[in-house]
């Protein structure tokens, strides 16, 4: 994520990924094309969340199962391997749940987490993926990187307190609606009382969200935002959103 469900349960979880020396010349000269030549570069590589999943998917394939979990976890930290139950799978048939990381530090000394998440069957075979990079909430508040949902393994309280060290004291509403646009959400002004003005989702697809997967939850964001009488943003808050 690895993800924080309902206040922290599976928000730590953890995914990851790397090479081995099995690939073809032609897979090797795909790869290199993108500036790695071995496992050990993979760092080397933009931290861009679709060239980290590119990456992923030219070495294993879109769809990761038992056979492609054996070639990852060779050079890469198994943080989690256990049986779980996707209500979106079957409320039945336990999965097996990987999670496996590898940490990077980019020149400017940040340190982040390339993280992957796997769902296999009873037969080893493929059920459902997701990748993620991960940074340390210091370096978003400090503004060495920039704040995206998908950024963090947090609850509701941490996202709150670094929107707040962003945004209160410092935007107009104007300044606020764009900033929010930028990080992909949308106004609703669901539900406002006298205390917050205007109020934002952050919406998810639950069928493609591990976190949202593993806990039968839609882990969409609504985010409260209040005023002060000179028109800046004096207080945020963030609550989940289950439309259902």
């Amino acid at each position: 994520m690895f993800f924080h469900f309902s206040g922290s349960l599976l928000v730590k979880l953890s995914l990851g990924f790397l090479l081995v020396v099995y690939l073809s010349v032609s897979c090797n000269k795909s790869f290199s094309d993108q500036g790695v030549k071995n496992m050990s570069d993979f760092c080397d590589i933009s931290e861009d969340l679709s060239e980290f999943s590119n990456a992923v998917a030219r070495l294993v394939g879109h769809d990761i199962d038992s056979s492609d979990i054996d070639i990852l976890r060779n050079e890469f930290e198994v943080l989690k391997d256990e049986e779980v139950i996707d209500p979106f799978y079957s409320r039945t048939e336990k999965l097996r749940f990987i999670t496996l990381v590898h940490n990077c530090t980019a020149s400017d000394g940040v340190s982040y987490d390339l993280y992957i998440g796997a769902l296999i069957d009873s037969l080893g075979d493929a059920v459902f993926s997701q990748n993620y990079i991960i940074y340390r909430s210091e370096d978003i508040v400090d503004g060495k990187r920039g704040f995206l949902f998908s950024r963090l393994f947090g609850g509701n309280d941490e996202y709150e307190k670094i929107l707040s060290e962003i945004i209160v004291g410092k935007m107009s509403e104007d300044q606020l609606h764009s900033y929010m646009e930028s990080i992909g959400c949308t106004i609703i002004n669901d539900n406002l009382d006298g205390r917050y003005s205007i109020s934002y989702l952050y919406s998810i697809d639950p069928k493609n969200d591990l976190a949202s997967r593993l806990a039968g939850w839609n882990f969409s964001k609504k985010i409260l935002v209040g005023f002060d009488d000179k028109g800046t943003v004096s207080e945020i808050s963030v609550k989940e959103y289950n439309p259902y």
